[in-house]
């Protein structure tokens, strides 16, 4: 063989290398992208998670169903600690706009809701207007704070993500076969 010949054919493995681990990594993001329910679980390899209010350790937040509900209903507490959330990137609204961001769980789905970016999210103290008021919170500052009083009931969005891998070799939808396949792949080509 010559060796222009030779360079060809390591440049296609190499592009075709490339191409499968793209189309590998982009395939984790199918399943955040579906909604409503009929289409995410019309996916075998997706599973949604409905909608869900809680806060309180009975059941006056668990007992709502839908976030407008669920956002205006309180529970009293005594000296509950603040919760601190460490500062990540993610999907943030541009400045100046008004956007709901929360589908944005990649940074190419948020790219892909208007007015929404991909940038870091502060570290944050909530629970209380007593947390929020922590300025500069550090898990030690925050989560050194108690407070008392009504609290709202906190509700958490419905939302398709991936199922579990599964550790059976004989599932088309599990990570064994996926990884094995990539592998099989790889050495083929080489």
């Amino acid at each position: 063989m010559k060796k222009n010949e030779t360079l060809k054919m390591k440049n296609i493995k190499t592009l075709l290398i490339l191409l499968s681990l793209v189309s590998y990594s982009t395939s984790a993001d199918a399943c955040a992208a579906l909604t409503p329910e009929a289409t995410c679980t019309a996916n075998t390899a997706c599973q949604w998670t409905a909608g869900k209010c809680s806060g309180d350790s009975g059941n006056v937040c668990s007992a709502k169903t839908d976030s407008e509900n669920c956002l205006k209903t309180t529970y009293s507490v005594t000296g509950a600690q603040c919760t601190f959330t460490a500062a990540t990137e993610g999907c943030i609204v541009e400045e100046e706009e008004e956007e709901d961001c929360s589908g944005g769980t990649t940074e190419a789905l948020c790219g892909k809701i208007t007015h929404c970016e991909w940038g870091d999210i502060p570290a944050t103290c909530t629970g209380h207007t007593t947390c929020e008021n922590v300025e500069t919170p550090t898990k030690s500052t925050c989560e050194g704070t108690t407070f008392s009083g009504d609290v709202k009931c906190e509700w958490t969005e419905p939302a398709c993500s991936s199922k579990p891998a599964s550790n059976d070799p004989t599932t088309n939808n599990s990570f064994y076969m996926k990884v094995s396949s990539l592998f099989i792949l790889l050495f083929a080509l080489l």
